[in-house]
């Protein structure tokens, strides 16, 4: 049998999609008991970092990296995106 997600992970994973331009997709999460990274990639990663930004679910997003270009050919970013998560786990959602 599988390991059940705490719900604070599928309540970020949803704010992520949900504040995610349609442009952009993640191909890493990561959680912990403070920040979320997401990476991914966009037309425009500045874009994304302001939608992180703008969503209820998080504060304080910033770049991790710089954001790169693919290819000159096809207008995208990489970007590495950290935010501070609002809902914070307690400590029993901590414990190992």
């Amino acid at each position: 049998a599988g390991v059940a997600a705490p719900s604070y992970v599928l309540d970020d994973l949803l704010a992520v999609h949900q504040a995610l331009p349609a442009d952009a997709f993640a191909d890493t999460i990561e959680i912990d008991a403070q920040t979320i990274t997401v990476r991914g990639v966009a037309e425009r990663a500045g874009n994304v970092l302001a939608a992180l930004e703008a969503s209820p679910a998080f504060t304080s997003a910033r770049d991790v990296n710089p954001p790169a270009s693919l290819l000159p050919a096809m207008p995208k970013e990489q970007f590495e995106i950290a935010a501070t998560r609002s809902h914070r786990m307690s400590a029993q959602e901590q414990a190992p």
